[in-house]
């Protein structure tokens, strides 16, 4: 019984190859595994190989493993991507600051006047020039904007890439490798091979 529910297991597997499991799934399938290996009544049954899943299982951890490093070097060439093109903008922030600053600036001093009516007639004189620099200032901030975010999607798609050839290669690696398993799980005449299967 042990063994056909083993056995039904891995046909799930095998037919799940193309799709990449999350890592929850990957460690819920090596449980079920562990679970039925250790188990004495399969272990015992003149048709299974035990040293086959000895062999293969570590192989196929491995596989996610790897996977696993190579998404976290996807990540990471992203961020740092991503720190050098943010940060090639500061200069064009900082200029974008300083006329903020000095718009605004030019309003706040009307506040050092001392009567209402010279304070109104500041504000007055000084608004339109400054809501123009302001609106200048939201442009170009558009404008730059606009500039990163299609950067930032360049590396994004960078990413995406590389995430992809992650996923691919490790379905290639652990679809040849649960192939081998099935074929060698009632090979009672199975033994370790001399090569290790590639990663």
């Amino acid at each position: 019984m042990f063994f056909k529910t083993l056995t039904i297991f891995l046909a799930i597997g095998a037919a799940c190859g193309s799709a990449v499991p999350a890592a929850f799934e990957i460690t819920e399938e090596t449980t079920l595994t562990d679970f039925l290996l250790n188990s004495p009544a399969l272990r015992s049954g003149e048709t299974f190989n035990a040293a086959c899943f000895d062999y293969y299982l570590p192989v196929l951890k491995g596989h996610a493993d790897q996977m696993d490093t190579d998404f976290g070097v996807c990540d990471d060439n992203y961020s740092n991507a991503f720190v050098l093109i943010d940060g090639s903008y500061t200069y064009a922030r900082d200029e974008l600051k300083e006329s903020v600053r000095s718009s605004c600036g030019s309003l706040v001093l009307c506040d050092a006047e001392k009567t209402n009516l010279d304070a109104f007639g500041c504000l007055a004189n000084s608004g339109p020039s400054s809501s123009k620099d302001l609106t200048g200032v939201s442009d170009q901030a558009a404008d730059r904007r606009t500039s990163l975010l299609a950067e930032v999607d360049g590396i994004a798609k960078t990413l995406s890439e590389c995430q992809l050839g992650a996923q691919r290669k490790y379905r290639a690696n652990h679809a040849q490798s649960l192939e081998e398993m099935n074929g060698c799980l009632a090979d009672p005449e199975w033994d370790y091979p001399t090569t290790v299967s590639v990663l």
